[in-house]
C-alpha cells in the first residue's frame, strides 16, 4: 500500500511541476510589477517603465523554474532541471520570435530577462545539488 501511495505522490508531482511552475511565474511577475510599479509610481515614475519590466521577468523566470524544481519529484531532480529549464527557455525564445517580427524592443529584452531568470535559477541548484552530492574530502 506505501509504494502506491509514493507512486501516485510521483505521478502527481510529474504531472504538476510544468503547471505548478508557470502558476508561480504568472504569480510573482504580478506581485513584483505591483510592488515596483507602486513604489515607481509614488516616485513620479510610470508604473510600466522598463526597468519595472525587466525586474519582473528575471525574477517571474526565476520563481518559476525553481518552483518546478522544487515540486518535482526529489529523487529526479537533475531531470526536472533539465525539463524545466528547457520548457522555460522555449516559451523566452517563442516570445523573442513573435515580439521580433514586431519590433517589440522592451518586449524582446523583457523575454531575454527571463531567460537569465531561469539560467541563474538552473545554476543555483545545479550548484546546491553538487555540494550536497559531493563526498566530502579531509
Amino acid at each position: 500500500m506505501r509504494t502506491s501511495q509514493s507512486q501516485r505522490k510521483n505521478i502527481c508531482c510529474w504531472i504538476g511541476f510544468i503547471p505548478g511552475g508557470l502558476i508561480v511565474g504568472i504569480i510573482s511577475s504580478i506581485a513584483v510589477t505591483i510592488i515596483l510599479g507602486g513604489s515607481s509610481w509614488l516616485s513620479g515614475m510610470k508604473w510600466d517603465a522598463p526597468i519595472n519590466l525587466f525586474l519582473a521577468a528575471g525574477i517571474s523566470g526565476y520563481a518559476s523554474t525553481m518552483a518546478a524544481i522544487y515540486i518535482a519529484p526529489e529523487k529526479n531532480k537533475e531531470i526536472s532541471i533539465i525539463i524545466s529549464a528547457t520548457f522555460f527557455v522555449l516559451i523566452g525564445i517563442g516570445d523573442i520570435v513573435l515580439r521580433f517580427h514586431r519590433s517589440e524592443w522592451v518586449r524582446i529584452i523583457e523575454a531575454v530577462c527571463f531567460m537569465i531568470g531561469v539560467i541563474i535559477s538552473v545554476v543555483q541548484v545545479k550548484n546546491k545539488l553538487l555540494t550536497t552530492q559531493l563526498p566530502k574530502s579531509m
